[in-house]
């Protein structure tokens, strides 16, 4: 018995419509802001992890994923791409939810073994 089975070839040529992609987009992001420092005590009450802000600034949009959060300390968000990670964290002090700091590791400057 093969360990690979081979699949029908399918094809997937039928485009989304805009109405879909934008339901689409609708569904996966779930906050949008251009301050990542600055978000309301109900918006981060709303956020889960794995939940995306997208920021639009004057650079374009850059999408962060809540990466971690407990709802009694703190959360993370986290934003990654080929040359950098960044996490905004906010902290949870008496009820309201306040911004920590920002973490950022340029990866083009790793050294390399």
């Amino acid at each position: 018995m093969p360990l690979i089975r081979s699949v029908p070839n399918r094809s997937f040529s039928k485009k989304a419509s805009k109405a879909d992609e934008s339901k689409i987009t609708k569904k996966l992001i779930h906050l949008v802001v251009s301050d990542m420092t600055a978000l309301t005590n109900e918006q981060c009450n709303s956020l889960h992890c794995g939940d995306i802000v997208l920021k639009e600034d004057s650079t374009g949009q850059h999408a962060y994923i809540v990466s971690y959060k407990k709802e009694d300390t703190g959360m993370c968000i986290t934003y990654t791409d080929a040359s950098c990670v960044e996490t905004v964290s906010y902290d949870l002090i008496e009820g309201t939810w306040t911004y920590n700091s920002t973490d950022k590791a340029d990866l083009t400057k790793i050294p390399t073994v």
